[in-house]
């Protein structure tokens, strides 16, 4: 289920975007004197440990497929009870973008592995080291982990500059 240890086809580069809505998130939170949004490691405890760990998990890394691009078997759904998943289902309910939602998207694994939860057994893959300094721009991370797709699949340039003018040419 982890990408190759090979940094030319592995995971992507660590990455920061200002845009993204879990740092807007962030921003909101850091002058939300309410309470009213749920931070990550609190959704995480109530909505995703739930009936796995009577623990209380603070500080922590959890491995993940960007978009939330996963597949999961019918016995692993069945680990836990529907109830459960009405719970979760409730949380991403209240709006049409929920930051719980990208919450989500980084914790589907645990969701599904109660018994091999990230915050108490650790990383389920070796990740790249973290950087020395800033992470990278995701323009910057989507344009490498597009080489590193490339890279994969064995397409180079002049293939892809091929394939897309036959693609172009069955269109017209």
């Amino acid at each position: 289920i982890c990408p190759s240890a090979d940094p030319d086809i592995g995971w992507s580069m660590w990455w920061y975007s200002d845009s993204h809505p879990l740092v807007a998130k962030q921003k909101i939170d850091d002058n939300n004197t309410t309470g009213d949004v749920t931070d990550p490691v609190e959704f995480y405890n109530k909505f995703i440990v739930a009936d796995a760990s009577d623990r209380t998990y603070e500080n922590f890394t959890v491995n993940f497929a960007n978009g939330g691009r996963f597949a999961v078997s019918r016995e692993r759904i069945l680990t836990r009870p529907i109830e459960y998943y009405e719970a979760l289902l409730e949380q991403l309910s209240h709006d049409i973008n929920p930051i719980e939602g990208y919450y989500m998207e980084s914790m589907w694994y645990d969701v599904f592995h109660p018994d091999q939860l990230q915050a108490e057994y650790g990383e389920v893959c070796n990740m790249r080291p973290l950087p020395i300094g800033d992470a990278v721009e995701h323009p910057i991370m989507m344009e490498q982990a597009k080489r590193q797709l490339d890279t994969f699949l064995g397409i180079t340039a002049a293939t892809t500059t091929r394939s897309s003018t036959k693609s172009k040419d069955v269109n017209r």
